[in-house]
């Protein structure tokens, strides 16, 4: 029992390191394009640490339900309702209405903790928005609290771990685990969030605490294995060290995950928990005052870093500089100590623990009522001009124009779920006087927002073969968890490619967030394809504008500040730089293989910036997406469809 309750350095340590993924992760997420596995590693040690109590409170007979929730209320809700608060707070200066309403929204399911469900109902926690969403990160939590739900259930069955306590927490560790590999290989794309397949990591520690406790280590009685058991501790340590930090380097947000990947840190936390003190190198990674500091913040640090940096993003517009990520950054360590210091330690350090959970509750009441009223009031958009209010109502993600599940694929669909007004009939390919232009139009969803445009070119009456999924890359073998099925559609093109013969072929993605190893390696060999099954008629659409958040918003963001009377219709800032210089590339390449090319920045935009309005119509849906107006801009804006003329 002396064990279970002793403090461990460790694992504050562990929590440092697993704090500094994340933040490193979310300031510079290409340095560590996998550091979110800290998450992995806080599930980990947080099943651990309160199984250990639980059992130990158990045997000393003073652990109940009431006390577990009175517990966990006064560990997690002091920092929880501060930031809650403060972002509200400062959410009625700066957010527009319809980002001060999902605020309210986000606050409120926040503090019911059903956050994970929140997110998973609109961009997941990968979408281009997430950025945007000040309360995004509390989804962890909820995960964490939905486990506590049933954690109590699991004491009183198991009669304090005392009976089946390990064999129960196994099975259900065992069926979390399957279902999540099942999931990620079925349909990974809502499984990040999902408590099903995030339950085993919790339990996982759970179970190793339940057999650390188990059976006390003998003293004394050293064998003629003893020598050689520090050296194999040390390797031990070092494969769950590295374990815990290689996979941050080389998993990505197209990795599917959690699936199979998210077992290597969770094994190597594992590792790192069991062996503790006993081997030199965690104890010399771990145990130093600052990562030990790091840990103990690390709560507070998780919840402030990710509020700070996304107002600071919805305030900017744009991706904050180098120098604004690290200022953000240390003013969020300082605001988390102070918070650790001076809010959490007097609640959790009370000997009038009723008297402050009692509090503690009656401020989530209030945050509660707050949010709820932002919600009523619809983000309160008499705060700003109309017409600022009105620049906010931007078209639906996929509009009904894209033909979205029939011609323009989810992930999980197949081919075989193409309509047949997608896919051109054999009988009119063979027809060439029914149409003046048959078209293949092939990519993802930045493909299907130039149907609407290309049905009506020049006023032909072309016939146009749609085939898309939404975050497909037209590559051989591609597959991720939001375009599982994707491989399937390369597969069908180019056998329908084969087959069928169009007087043009169209291809066109949103390149940018393929990565340039994707657009120097599978692209080109995309392209070397389709000169051998369709030679000559190939045309590329590079990358339209890109912004630094949906348009609408960014243009009220900008009449709000400089308070200007009439919007502008071309706009330089909050535009991607990398979107040309990719642009500039892939001419360069799609040329080199004989190929056309078309620019869609250099038709929409010039040395004053891009096009962002024609009339009261904006030119995107979103921060890249072109709308139904800009899609028919494009096209009346074109000669031809060669795209030979530009070069």
């Amino acid at each position: 029992m002396k064990q279970c309750l002793e403090y461990r350095p460790e694992i504050d340590g562990l929590r440092g390191v697993s704090i500094l993924l994340v933040v490193i992760y979310h300031f510079f997420p290409k340095a560590l394009t996998g550091g979110f596995i800290g998450v992995d590693i806080f599930f980990v040690i947080s099943g651990f640490l309160i199984t250990g109590i639980s059992k130990s409170r158990y045997r000393d007979e003073s652990w109940s339900t009431l006390s577990f929730y009175s517990a966990r209320i006064r560990r997690l809700f002091p920092s929880l309702l501060l930031v809650i608060g403060f972002s509200l707070f400062i959410g009625w200066f700066s957010l527009l209405p319809s980002e001060y309403l999902g605020l309210g929204r986000h606050a409120k399911a926040g503090l019911g903790f059903f956050e994970n469900f929140a997110l998973s109902r609109e961009s997941g926690y990968f979408g281009e928005a997430i950025g945007f969403k000040p309360l995004a990160h509390i989804w962890s939590l909820s995960i964490e609290e939905q486990f506590y739900l049933m954690f109590p259930l699991l004491v009183l069955f198991t009669k304090g771990w005392e009976r089946h306590g390990v064999k129960t927490m196994s099975i259900i560790l065992l069926g979390s685990l399957l279902t999540n590999l099942y999931r990620a290989y079925i349909d990974p794309s809502d499984i990040y969030l999902a408590p099903a397949a995030r339950c085993w990591e919790l339990m996982s520690g759970a179970v190793l605490s339940l057999l650390l406790t188990k059976t006390p280590p003998k003293e004394g009685g050293l064998n003629r294995q003893s020598r050689i058991l520090p050296i194999l501790v040390e390797l031990l340590a070092i494969c769950g060290l590295l374990l815990m930090v290689i996979p941050a380097f080389w998993i990505s947000e197209t990795t599917i995950f959690p699936g199979w990947p998210a077992t290597l840190p969770v094994i190597g936390a594992l590792i790192t928990i069991h062996l503790g003190s006993r081997s030199r190198l965690i104890r010399g990674v771990l145990t130093n005052r600052p990562i030990i500091l790091i840990g103990l913040i690390s709560y507070p640090l998780y919840l402030w870093h990710w509020v700070l940096r996304s107002f600071l993003l919805l305030e900017l517009g744009l991706e904050p500089s180098f120098l604004s990520r690290c200022l953000t950054l240390l003013m969020s360590g300082l605001i988390a100590y102070a918070c650790y210091r001076w809010v959490e330690a007097p609640f959790r350090k009370t000997a009038r623990q009723g008297f402050a959970t009692a509090l503690l509750l009656a401020g989530a009441v209030i945050v509660a009522l707050a949010a709820s009223l932002i919600v009523g009031a619809k983000g309160f958009p008499n705060r700003f001009p109309e017409h600022v209010d009105n620049a906010e109502i931007i078209e639906e993600s996929y509009p009904s124009e894209w033909r979205l599940r029939s011609c323009l694929l989810k992930g999980s669909q197949t081919p075989d779920n193409l309509g047949d007004e997608c896919v051109t009939d054999p009988l009119e390919l063979a027809d060439t006087a029914k149409h003046d232009i048959k078209v293949l139009l092939w990519g993802d969803s930045y493909a299907a927002h130039l149907y609407p445009g290309l049905k009506s070119f020049q006023n032909a009456e072309a016939k146009v073969t749609q085939i898309n999924m939404v975050a497909c890359f037209p590559g051989k073998g591609f597959r991720s968890k939001n375009s599982q099925n994707c491989w399937m559609l390369y597969d069908f093109v180019i056998s329908h490619l084969a087959q069928h013969h169009y007087d043009l072929v169209i291809l066109a993605a949103n390149w940018e967030s393929y990565g340039r190893e994707r657009i120097e390696g599978d692209f080109i060999s995309t392209l070397k394809e389709l000169n051998t099954v369709s030679p000559n008629n190939v045309v590329i659409f590079g990358p339209p504008p890109r912004w630094s958040m949906p348009l609408g918003k960014l243009m009220a963001k900008k009449y709000h500040r400089f308070n200007k009377q009439e919007f502008p219709e071309r706009l330089s800032d909050g535009l991607s730089q990398e979107t040309f210089e990719l642009d500039q590339r892939m001419e360069r390449i799609v040329t080199a293989q004989n190929m056309g090319y078309i620019s869609i920045v250099g038709h929409l935009c010039d040395h004053n910036g891009c096009l962002v309005r024609r009339g009261p119509k904006l030119m995107s849906v979103d921060e890249g997406h072109l709308s139904l107006e800009a899609s028919h801009l494009l096209f009346d804006s074109l000669k031809d469809l060669t795209g030979r003329h530009d070069h």
